[in-house]
């Protein structure tokens, strides 16, 4: 299948808070898409405060680190009227 061609292993880093023990990656990935309950989990790196993970992915992909497995996040959104952003409640996944 040609969108097959579109899947590769792409590279997450990122730099978290100290005393993070774990981060997890959600998205739209293929065959996981959104899976808060079986999410990617990046590891540490030799650089302090800092995981990463390879995984398969295509280039449109959207997705979200977290730390905890039950967590609770905000969102600013832009273009709905409200110039700054202005922040979505919290809500728990």
């Amino acid at each position: 299948e040609a969108s097959n061609l579109l899947i590769t292993d792409k590279v997450f880093t990122v730099t978290v808070p100290n005393g993070t023990e774990k981060v997890y990656l959600v998205g739209s990935f293929p065959n996981k898409n959104w899976d808060i309950a079986n999410p990617h989990e990046l590891t540490a790196t030799a650089n302090p405060n800092e995981f990463s993970g390879t995984f398969a992915c295509d280039d449109a992909l959207e997705y979200k680190y977290f730390c905890e497995k039950d967590w609770e996040f905000s969102e600013a959104v832009y273009g709905e009227g409200s110039n700054p952003p202005a922040a979505r409640g919290n809500r728990t996944t």
